[in-house]
């Protein structure tokens, strides 16, 4: 799948607020899956978790980064399965 038909199956409130995505592997048990990890300017809300929770394609959805200068500043990523 390619990158626009994965972000608009993201909701709106999540969407509009998507601030990088990177390619990689991700290994869960004895499968191995090919996902895209988004970056969200923000911390998910309950709402927009069970909203993601609703599609397969969403893994490791309670990630959270922070800026390695400014801890203070903080946001939330997922993986997507491609």
């Amino acid at each position: 799948m390619n990158i626009a038909g994965m972000i608009e199956l993201l909701p709106s409130s999540v969407n509009h607020d998507l601030i990088d995505f990177k390619d990689g592997r991700l290994k869960v048990g004895n499968k191995t899956y090919d996902v895209t990890r988004m970056f969200v300017g923000h911390i998910l809300t309950e709402e927009e978790k069970e909203s993601l929770r609703k599609s397969k394609l969403i893994l490791n959805l309670d990630g959270v980064w922070t800026y390695r200068y400014a801890p203070e500043i903080k946001g939330s990523y997922f993986d997507m399965r491609n």
